[in-house]
């Protein structure tokens, strides 16, 4: 073997290492982009089903009256799940859970103001003993409870204003430190990602709530 031969076996000897680097390394960026680009896709689509499903739920509710007083059940049969919006799984017979950490319910325009009591319940257990839960009306933070395992019930009481100029319907943003699948929490079956579970919304006037309490 000459030593011209000899010269093109080392640098080939010494490109394929490079060039195995250099196919690893643009992997490796591809990866990173397809990964990111999924990530984005996934929030945009998210974001987009509850764009969607807070449009149908606003108008909705602004196609109704809202009585006062009046309960509100979220239940599978019960009409009034037509308001609610992003967020939530599909309606049961015991209540709505919601699927995020943030879930939307929107009302009609009361003709004055309101005192809304909202009850459920979260998926506190000895796995996940404690969970917060704060309401906002009309982007304004209004209520907030913290639940403790033993007692997984939700009893709140949220002030609403006279309706407004505009007509707007009643926004309600519920928002989660967590959300909880209890298969893998070991307290249950269900594989699903649960937070809120809402039961029903009782509407009364804000005179009349407060001489209650």
């Amino acid at each position: 073997m000459d030593a011209e031969q000899q010269h093109r076996d080392l640098e080939a000897a010494l490109r394929t290492p490079a060039r195995r680097w250099a196919t690893f390394a643009l992997l490796c960026a591809l990866a990173v982009v397809y990964l990111a680009l999924f990530g984005l896709y996934v929030t945009r689509s998210s974001d987009f089903v509850a764009s969607d499903s807070n449009a149908a739920a606003a108008h909705a509710a602004a196609q109704s009256s809202l009585a006062v007083p009046s309960m509100l059940s979220f239940v599978s049969d019960s009409p009034h799940v037509a308001y609610l919006g992003g967020g939530w799984h599909l309606p049961e017979p015991t209540g709505t859970w919601s699927r995020a950490r943030r879930a939307w319910v929107f009302l009609p325009v009361p003709d004055q103001a309101v005192e809304l009591r909202i009850t459920g319940r979260v998926p506190v257990s000895a796995a996940m003993p404690q969970m917060h839960l704060s309401v906002s009306v009309q982007g304004a933070p209004a209520a907030s409870v913290t639940i403790e395992a033993g007692q997984p019930t939700v009893d709140l009481l949220v002030s609403v204003p006279g309706p407004a100029a505009t007509g707007t319907p009643i926004e309600l943003t519920f928002d989660l430190d967590r959300t909880v699948v209890p298969q893998r929490a070991g307290a249950g079956a269900d594989s699903r990602s649960l937070g809120f579970n809402l039961h029903a919304i009782e509407v009364h006037g804000a005179a009349t709530t407060a001489g209650a309490d």
